[in-house]
């Protein structure tokens, strides 16, 4: 793998060892404490919030990490045109948050939280605006900071603002201010580790901008849809704030497991959109090494939770969350078609064929909302799950598609067949477990252990590869 690639994603590893544990025990933790109503307004807020935020991205950030990592001599132009458009459609979205709060019929705890949360969204959008920059100049390093501060910061006021009088809007407000103290530090950094970087407003070429940006931005339209929408209907048709916690319990889940493709495809962004036309079969061979890693892990973690739902929903909620576990069972096999989307959706963007990748997420969409309105219906929260499965499903296949045609063949035929046998046994060891009904905590350190052996007995992951990658990991 390119140097270059694998130092940046060790930044992302360091920075996610620190924080995904904590992370994932905060999130599972905050669930239990709100409660499944509470947390249920908590998800609804940021789900149908997040709807408004491609008002403020626009597509922008992924059109300027391709761009600039080409030409970094054009940074002031993307910077001071997309950071003036995000100001001013920032007040704008905020006029159009204070419309909904004023002229809703939702109950007064809702119109608190879409207040509070959107501070929440707003800072989200400018850090991962931010962010952009030094994945573009190849300085993860500095987005992994950012990374930790964010986590770090949303973790300990978060958890001060539950043990408060307030509860629900202590938390709330505890992430926004969390969010806001890593958007000062992550600005600061960037002035600082970006030389040229000059701040002055200005939207001369942001038509330019906006108009190259549209094939990223319908596909962002697409994603917040099909990701958040699910939420905001369950909502609409049910109009039960148990019915969002229940699906957002597990959701939640996925949305933290996102953060490891993430992390393993954020360095490869740059790296293909640099390389891939002077050295084709180099590009391949990274994305090849990265789509082995992510089958590896999504389908270990699917195959256990799949068969051992009940035990595994008991062990992370309390009894209030009972009926979440079949949700949990269907939403858990997201991650295997999710991972994988993450990394063909970057490959695409990569070598300028956002176009198709919009329009395979575009016709998921238009499945995935026609689907959510039937399902939903019909099974509740539980519709929603199954619609996610299949509108991911599609996507996978779709994708494939265009990334063979367009990128070129993975060569991972022997792998393929290796990775098949394994988790066959990884199947029958997990549904014998449960059959002896060993202690989940017991059976779970079991199958990561034959894991291990047998991946590493049939060399799907060699002591060289691991070798190498420590060497990156602690050099410089």
């Amino acid at each position: 793998m390119d140097s270059r690639v694998l130092k940046n994603l060790s930044w992302l590893v360091i920075a996610n060892i620190f924080t995904k544990p904590l992370w994932f025990v905060f999130v599972i933790y905050s669930a239990n404490i709100l409660g499944v109503n509470d947390f249920g307004i908590y998800t609804f807020s940021v789900s149908f919030l997040f709807m408004f935020s491609m008002l403020l991205d626009m597509g922008l950030e992924q059109l300027l990490v391709r761009d600039v990592a080409k030409n970094k001599d054009s940074i002031n132009i993307y910077f001071n045109n997309a950071i003036t458009y995000k100001f001013l459609a920032s007040i704008l979205v905020f006029i159009i948050v204070l419309m909904i709060i004023y002229f809703s019929d939702y109950s007064e705890k809702i119109k608190i939280s879409l207040l509070i949360i959107f501070f929440f969204v707003f800072s989200t959008s400018f850090i991962t605006f931010l962010r952009a920059f030094f994945r573009a100049y190849e300085k993860i390093k500095y987005e992994s900071y950012s990374i930790l501060i964010e986590k770090l910061g949303i973790i300990l006021l978060a958890t001060i603002g539950l043990f408060t009088g307030l509860k629900l809007y202590g938390f709330l407000l505890g992430l926004a201010i969390g969010n806001f103290i890593c958007l000062i530090v992550s600005g600061l950094l960037l002035f600082k580790k970006i030389d040229n970087l000059v701040f002055k407003p200005q939207l001369n070429k942001i038509k330019l901008l906006l108009k190259n940006a549209l094939p990223f931005l319908i596909a962002d339209i697409f994603i917040i849809i099909m990701y958040r929408f699910s939420s905001v209907l369950i909502m609409f048709i049910t109009g039960n704030e148990e019915q969002v916690g229940l699906y957002n319990s597990s959701y939640r889940l996925i949305e933290m497991y996102l953060a490891f493709p993430m992390m393993m495809v954020t360095p490869v962004y740059p790296f293909i959109s640099r390389s891939f036309h002077e050295n084709k079969e180099q590009s391949i061979d990274v994305a090849s090494k990265i789509l082995k890693i992510l089958l590896l892990v999504s389908f270990p973690i699917t195959i256990v939770v799949f068969f051992d739902y009940i035990r595994v929903n008991q062990f992370l909620f309390t009894k209030q969350y009972i009926d979440a576990a079949n949700g949990l069972k269907i939403i858990i096999l997201t991650i295997i078609p999710l991972s994988i989307n993450v990394l063909f959706g970057t490959i695409l963007a990569a070598i300028n064929r956002q176009k198709e990748a919009a329009f395979s997420v575009g016709i998921c969409m238009g499945i995935n909302i026609i689907l959510n309105f039937i399902l939903i219906s019909i099974f509740q929260y539980i519709g929603a799950a199954i619609t996610l499965v299949i509108s991911e499903s599609l996507i996978t296949l779709m994708y494939y598609l265009f990334v063979k045609k367009y990128f070129g063949n993975f060569n991972m035929s022997m792998f393929l067949k290796k990775f098949i046998l394994v988790v066959t046994l990884l199947i029958a060891i997990t549904i014998f477990l449960i059959s002896i009904n060993l202690n989940l905590i017991i059976s779970l350190t079991f199958i990561f252990l034959f894991y291990l052996f047998i991946i590493f007995l049939l060399k799907l992951v060699k002591k060289e590869q691991i070798r190498e990658y420590y060497k990156m990991l602690i050099s410089k």
